[in-house]
């Protein structure tokens, strides 16, 4: 089976993740592609955010835009603070919106952060399952610091679990 996992690429945590799900999906025989999702231009967070207030889109680097060929898509990103809410970052939640091809495919979401995911998991789910798209399973990890292997076992075991059910 083909499996997508589309990540924040500005995010050493949500990369770390991407990797654990990656290495126990080829260890289950599955086709692995990765995917990091980046803003067109490098800009400091306050202008990212500036500007997707405005815009509520920020224009992004060539990426896989249509999962259509997957089996499986996993999706993840750090929680940014934005308008007092903690929220997925504005990069993911242009991607999540300009992807086709998301009706009746699995997802799997997961958020990084350090105190709150806020509603970041939710906000993702929305706007997938008004494209038609299920939601398999989510997970969020919370750390302060650098992600070790002890704080990446529940991802590892999620990506284990799926791995066998598909």
């Amino acid at each position: 089976m083909r499996v997508l996992v589309a990540f924040h690429a500005e995010s050493s945590s949500s990369e770390k993740i991407a990797e654990s799900f990656k290495k126990a999906f080829e260890a289950g025989g599955h086709s692995v592609e990765m995917l990091g999702v980046r803003a067109r231009r490098k800009m400091r967070v306050y202008d990212y955010i500036k500007e997707f207030r405005k815009k509520k889109r920020l224009e992004l680097a060539p990426a896989l835009n249509d999962v259509k060929s997957f089996d499986l898509v996993v999706v993840g990103t750090p929680i940014r603070r934005i308008s007092g809410t903690f929220t997925p970052t504005p990069e993911m939640i242009t991607y999540l919106r300009g992807l086709k091809g998301a009706r009746n495919k699995r997802f799997v979401l997961f958020s990084t952060c350090v105190l709150t995911s806020g509603s970041s998991i939710k906000k993702m789910s929305n706007i997938l399952t008004t494209k038609g798209a299920k939601i398999h399973d989510t997970i969020t990890v919370k750390s302060i610091f650098e992600l070790d292997e002890k704080k990446l076992l529940p991802v590892r075991q999620l990506a284990e679990k799926i791995s066998s059910g598909l």
